[in-house]
């Protein structure tokens, strides 16, 4: 019981780290948000995994502030190329904080400009 409640609490102290960096690409750094369909009924909003790149790159050491726990356990241990900014994002993927998508087949736009991957 107690390891349980270890984990529920670095799980939430982790998610809230994680949620920080989310918050500062999106309101601070100004990643550029699209709105969408989800499964042709829910809006919803996504970025291109090109762009949360080089914005994570281009702000590296203050999204290394942001998530010390992450630098502790040498989950991320750096911020320097394109594999550590994937480390970053696969993380946000594993606490469910961005979901990956594929564009919709039933789109029959040929005209029309999709991503072939957002998240």
């Amino acid at each position: 019981m107690e390891r349980m409640k270890r984990y529920e609490e670095e799980k939430k102290k982790r998610m809230k780290e994680l949620s920080s960096v989310l918050s500062f690409l999106t309101d601070k750094v100004g990643l550029k948000m699209h709105k969408g369909l989800f499964q042709r009924e829910k809006s919803l909003e996504y970025f291109r995994g090109v762009n949360f790149h080089v914005h994570v790159l281009a702000h590296r050491q203050h999204i290394l502030s942001l998530i010390p726990t992450f630098v502790a356990d040498g989950l991320v241990t750096k911020m320097d190329d394109l594999d550590d900014s994937i480390k970053l994002g696969q993380q946000m993927l594993n606490f469910r904080l961005l979901i990956q998508m594929r564009k919709d087949p039933g789109i029959m736009h040929t005209n029309a400009k999709i991503p072939k991957y957002v998240v």
